[in-house]
């Protein structure tokens, strides 16, 4: 038996239906449903966005998560960002059925977690190498990586007569820097000030490069 769609009176015969309507009118509906701008929270120093607790890259992947939180029920797969336009297409899983379309993004500029600690000159220890500049250049540009590679940070680094005081964004990280490479240091504690209602301190670490 051949179906007429109530909307545009298309024949199953000569196109595809989901349900009572024809996929014409079917990929139309779901474009009226899911037309609406995407903003997204990206970090003006960085370039990372929000996602939706945290910032990440701003890849596919990020962008993809960002529209499918903002249009459900229905899923969208991403084809290519152009510009400030997604294009991909729009899937509603109900009654398997798809539809072409490309969301406008707007964003929002903010400052994430890190950047506004990094504007700020936050640090939470410091390095006080001591001892010859060759090595102690060696040991800072060591600590340098090491806090780039795990995405914390080098707030200053800061010449002193003896040496070269290095301030770190994590004191985590940093005593995790000290047992990797088994250095000892002598240890000191600063307080800073409170922390979710505990008292926070900054941790130095003192080492002798000889």
């Amino acid at each position: 038996m051949v179906k007429h769609c109530p909307i545009c009176n298309r024949t199953s015969d000569k196109f595809t239906f989901y349900g009572e309507f024809c996929s014409e009118c079917t990929k139309k509906d779901i474009v009226a449903k899911v037309n609406k701008d995407i903003e997204i929270t990206r970090c003006k120093r960085c370039g990372r966005i929000r996602i939706p607790s945290m910032f990440a890259p701003p890849d596919g992947d990020g962008v993809e998560a960002i529209i499918n939180r903002q249009i459900k029920p229905y899923r969208f797969k991403l084809g290519e960002v152009v510009g400030n336009k997604a294009e991909g297409m729009v899937i509603d899983d109900s009654k398997r059925a798809e539809a072409d379309y490309g969301f406008e993004i707007s964003f929002k500029d903010t400052l994430c977690e890190r950047c506004a600690r990094l504007a700020s000159g936050y640090y939470e220890a410091v390095f006080q190498l001591r001892g010859g500049r060759k090595k102690v250049d060696a040991m800072a540009g060591r600590i340098e990586r090491y806090f780039e590679h795990y995405s914390e940070f080098i707030s200053r680094i800061t010449d002193v007569d003896n040496g070269t005081d290095v301030y770190v964004s994590s004191k985590t990280m940093a005593t995790s820097f000290v047992k990797r490479n088994r250095l000892k240091p002598t240890m000191s504690y600063t307080l800073w000030g409170l922390k979710n209602g505990k008292r926070f301190y900054r941790n130095t670490y003192a080492i002798r490069l000889d």
